[in-house]
């Protein structure tokens, strides 16, 4: 697969793609962790960050431990390697990268929120 990455040059940041962030927004439970990472005040623990999704998601809450799994081994580690958050597994915490004003605002874009 071809993709067209470029690096913001104002502090080297890679900027994904238009592919990548379809991919990256794809996942309802990516785009429910970056717009909680968005709201709140980081960094944040992964059990918030689970506690929130299965709230969001109002599933059962038996089910936090393999959302919290899902997110440790999937998710998180995904949207790390974009540029779009930083997750720390030795501390199991996570810290968005949306100081980059593209990433934003393709977030944004892709999920129909904006400010």
């Amino acid at each position: 697969m071809v993709t067209n990455t470029h690096t913001n040059h104002h502090d080297d940041t890679r900027v994904p793609s238009t592919s990548e962030l379809f991919s990256i927004y794809g996942h309802h439970r990516r785009r429910i962790a970056l717009r909680y990472l968005l709201d709140h005040e980081c960094p944040v623990s992964l059990d918030e960050l689970a506690t929130f999704v299965v709230e969001h998601e109002a599933v059962c809450t038996d089910d936090r431990r393999c959302v919290s799994i899902e997110l440790h081994h999937n998710h998180l580690p995904r949207l790390d390697c974009h540029g779009c958050i930083e997750y720390d597994i030795d501390t199991n915490t996570v810290e968005r990268a949306f100081d980059d004003p593209t990433l934003k605002t393709a977030f944004e874009r892709a999920t129909g929120t904006f400010g």
